[in-house]
């Protein structure tokens, strides 16, 4: 996905863009299951996949903008609850399947000037002569290009070959996903329960009646979760939602995945950067992961195209790449300690931090002003924006 908004934002220039993938992205069945990874878009994500086309294409298929946002725990009385109409906007954000954002980004960066390789990989990279990278694909092909992005996911083969060390922290949690079907509808609600053992989020989708739900868990929890039957699965949501969708009427397949935080300790070196994934990856408690990776990817493109305004060759990068670390990093940095602390914050049981927790949360739902700083915020729309996000 990001990469594929890299490649549609840099396509009206006079570039010659390769896109190398493993796997083609075909066009979604309308009356599909859904798919059980889903991500919240943000409204400066909803901006950038508008100006570059994208958005046409994701209102042909299935997507459900929510307009409030609820926020409580397992224990204690605060609850945070935002409302679009806080800020006077027609919703907060929008769940999107993730091979719909897939689909739609592709079909956006099919320029005369933008070439796809499918299926391959990319298995050596080597700095050559005259300020070039050679970039060997697994086919066989040998491709020389002075600028190469790693928009290639946490475990990037651009960020092995080429030596960039990361930083890790593994949370000891699994990210339970899968579809389900409530009793009562969500009424476009985005729901989040911080329980004992990690926070359960249920995530509207385009049908009243049917969410996304992630539920992170401690390893040991979520693998007793992932051996019970669907039907005790099903009465474990309703319990720890306290039924407020009611009965879990029904389940599809559970998913699951380790959640480990990583972020590159360089995003760029000569000639070559990272974006989105392959530079940094995030706890999914707050939705913000691909939203990081898509302003990655916007501002990388902004910085590319007044690099090249100012007459400058894409032979000498480091001014360009170094421009987008300064304004993409830190604040990568600064969300990805931010969602950490708020996951330590949820678990902690000492009585002291419980009311300290319930007296925050309370003032902050008692406050316009505090609420409508947040709920801008969680619209991604405060900052160091690019043009296509505003």
């Amino acid at each position: 996905m990001v990469g594929s908004l890299l490649a549609a934002a840099l396509q009206h220039l006079s570039l010659k863009i390769i896109i190398i993938d493993n796997f083609q992205v075909t066009e979604p069945e309308q009356e599909a299951a859904y798919e059980p990874r889903v991500s919240a878009i943000t409204r400066a994500s909803e901006n950038m996949l508008k100006k570059v086309g994208a958005w046409s294409y994701i209102s042909l298929k299935r997507y459900a903008p929510f307009t409030t946002m609820q926020v409580r725990e397992q224990d204690g009385h605060g609850e945070l609850n935002f409302a679009a109409q806080d800020v006077g906007a027609s919703h907060l954000g929008c769940l999107v399947e993730n091979r719909v954002l897939q689909w739609a980004l592709s079909q956006c960066a099919q320029a005369d000037n933008v070439q796809w390789l499918i299926p391959d990989s990319v298995v050596a990279l080597e700095r050559v002569v005259q300020q070039q990278w050679q970039v060997t694909l697994n086919s066989g092909l040998v491709i020389t290009t002075p600028l190469v992005v790693g928009a290639d996911g946490a475990f990037s083969a651009i960020r092995q070959l080429t030596g960039i060390a990361i930083d890790t922290w593994d949370y000891q949690q699994q990210a339970i996903v899968c579809t389900v079907k409530t009793q009562k509808p969500h009424q476009f609600c985005a729901r989040q329960v911080f329980l004992h053992t990690g926070p359960l989020a249920f995530l509207p989708l385009a049908d009243p009646h049917y969410c996304s739900i992630v539920w992170s868990a401690q390893n040991k929890e979520a693998q007793r979760l992932l051996a019970l039957s669907d039907d005790e699965f099903r009465q474990q949501l309703s319990r720890h939602f306290a039924q407020e969708l009611g009965q879990i009427e029904w389940s599809d397949q559970r998913h699951t995945f380790p959640l480990i935080a990583r972020h590159a300790e360089r995003y760029y070196m000569e000639g070559l950067g990272l974006i989105g994934d392959a530079a940094h990856t995030i706890h999914p408690l707050a939705g913000q992961g691909v939203n990081l990776g898509f302003l990655d990817a916007v501002v990388l493109a902004e910085e590319i195209q007044r690099h090249l305004q100012r007459g400058l060759s894409l032979t000498h990068t480091l001014p360009c790449l170094s421009r987008y670390s300064r304004r993409r990093r830190a604040h990568n940095a600064l969300v990805m300690h931010s969602m950490t602390a708020l996951e330590r914050v949820y678990a902690a049981t000492l009585p002291a931090i419980v009311v300290a927790r319930n007296e925050g949360v309370r003032t902050i739902n008692g406050s316009m002003w505090l609420k409508s700083f947040f709920e801008k915020q969680a619209m991604g729309l405060t900052g160091d924006l690019p043009l296509l996000a505003s």
